[in-house]
């Protein structure tokens, strides 16, 4: 059928969304427990507990939450909102020619929109929104990655770059330092360039973690990775929002690369360093060392930078490339071989894959203040670039 006239276009628009509204209406308001992903359930997979997952998401009627289902695009602005406290919007005119004021999603979508979260998609007449279509991941981590790094951005003033370097907006983060973040999975080309930024950025701060070396941007996400990765978001918000303390220096402190490296060791014998990093932790400057322990588990540890005390220690889920096994050159000799070819000071050393390699990544601040990276293989040492 071919339709000529804005007024019958419309009436088409309602139409599907009152079927819409049928199909998602068994999706009311069942609390936890939830047959099919009890309490443990959800703490063994995801960390997360039921209680925290229902401030997300809601089950069915029947009893069930239905955690392998997927999640539509309108679904998922409803999740966002819901579980990062974001207001809803109810205007008189709708945005998206497919979300009319009588969706079952409006204001979801609509609060979505005017907190920059989401885009649509431009059409002849205006912009569609596609709320019945299922939702990709890398899609997921655009609207979500927005959120976060605005909120960096509203509470610093910029991105916190390492080194004291700082980037007025997600897409200059991601031109000076995003993209390798992304390129050490190994379906990095399969993440369409206006999805790169934010799911760089949700890479870099650990929110994303990728399985198998694997991102899958365009799988579909399903209700309980959803509501897991929305509440990622929300743990992630307190540390993006912490300023750096400006009395500590981002660099010169006692504690070096190599020291913190030690004491991580020390706190777990038998260990591989496999990252170490400058960061903060509640305004204070600290450490960031991620270990794998003698049984291939992950463990990231934060290290204050003066004192050598362990703050804070938690589990960590490693990289496919780190999980196997130890690198020939370890982190330390990676650390002296960079710093012999440039001298400075140690603000980050991670191991990763590129282009079908392990290799060290190092990043130097010299004392001119320019920042310097080197790549050195892992298994011969050699410095790449």
């Amino acid at each position: 059928m071919k339709l000529h006239s804005p007024r019958a276009k419309a009436a088409v628009v309602a139409i599907m969304a009152v079927v819409l509204a049928l199909t998602v209406a068994a999706a009311a308001s069942a609390a936890p427990p939830w047959l099919d992903a009890p309490n443990t359930w959800w703490i063994d997979n995801y960390g997360v507990t039921e209680a925290q997952v229902s401030t997300v998401a809601d089950g069915y009627d029947n009893g069930l939450f239905g955690p392998n289902d997927p999640v539509t695009r309108g679904q998922f602005a409803k999740m966002a909102l819901n579980g990062l406290d974001i207001d809803t919007l109810n205007p008189t005119m709708a945005t998206f020619q497919d979300v009319p004021i009588t969706h079952t999603f409006f204001r979801y979508i609509e609060g979505a929109y005017a907190n920059g979260l989401i885009k649509g998609y431009p059409v002849a007449d205006g912009m569609e929104f596609g709320p019945g279509n299922n939702i990709s991941r890398q899609q997921a981590n655009s609207i979500l990655g927005r959120y976060l790094s605005g909120l960096e951005i509203e509470a610093i003033g910029a991105i916190h770059g390492i080194g004291g370097h700082n980037y007025a907006s997600l897409e200059k983060w991601y031109a000076a330092k995003g993209s390798q973040h992304v390129n050490k999975f190994l379906d990095a080309g399969q993440v369409d360039r206006e999805h790169q930024p934010a799911t760089a950025y949700l890479i870099y701060h650990r929110v994303v973690q990728g399985s198998a070396g694997r991102l899958s941007p365009l799988s579909t996400l399903n209700r309980a990775q959803a509501a897991a990765l929305v509440l990622r978001i929300k743990a992630a918000a307190d540390s993006v929002t912490t300023p750096p303390d400006p009395n500590i220096p981002p660099s010169g402190d006692p504690l070096d690369a190599q020291a913190a490296v030690g004491v991580a060791l020390a706190a777990v014998p038998g260990g591989a360093v496999i990252e170490v990093e400058r960061e903060t932790h509640h305004g204070q400057a600290v450490w960031e060392v991620v270990v794998r322990d003698p049984s291939g588990r992950g463990i990231e540890l934060k290290i204050e930078t003066t004192t050598g005390d362990i703050l804070k220690r938690e589990s960590e889920n490693l990289p496919w490339y780190a999980k196997d096994s130890a690198p020939k050159i370890d982190i330390r000799e990676a650390i002296a071989i960079a710093l012999a070819a440039t001298p400075g000071t140690i603000e980050e050393a991670e191991l990763d894959w590129e282009q079908g390699r392990l290799v060290w990544e190092i990043e130097i601040l010299t004392a001119n203040g320019r920042l310097v990276e080197l790549d050195i293989d892992a298994v011969t040492g050699r410095i790449i670039h």
